[in-house]
């Protein structure tokens, strides 16, 4: 077992550099043509927190080419709270929003120059 774990250390130590992006979560890794716009539809479903149910619409992506290799990205996704809502809370809330513009680099995958927003 001793000799596994050296093992294991000696090959993380040892190897090479390696580059990343971030992933891309219901998104596809290019960027949107100058004047285009891309729509992408999530799949709907049911969520459960605590004793509340809500029903997910399905999210939406919207990709728009504003400039060569450069894209403008709002996404988000709404919940319906299923059965009876307090009287002062609303029955629907958007959530997991993000505005992003993403750039093209050297002709490799776009990486996120923009910040998420909750």
């Amino acid at each position: 077992m001793r000799r596994c774990v050296l093992a294991a250390i000696a090959v993380l130590c040892t190897a090479p550099a390696s580059f990343a992006y971030r992933p891309f979560d219901g998104t596809d890794a290019a960027v949107a043509e100058r004047g285009v716009l891309e729509i992408e539809l999530g799949p709907a479903g049911l969520l459960r927190i605590g004793p509340d149910r809500f029903l997910v619409t399905p999210a939406l992506i919207a990709n728009l080419g504003f400039a060569a290799r450069w894209e403008l990205v709002l996404e988000g996704r709404q919940h319906l709270l299923l059965g009876s809502a307090p009287r002062d809370e609303p029955r629907s809330r958007l959530v997991d929003t993000a505005l992003n513009v993403l750039r093209a680099c050297c002709g490799m995958a776009p990486f996120k120059v923009g910040r998420d927003r909750a």
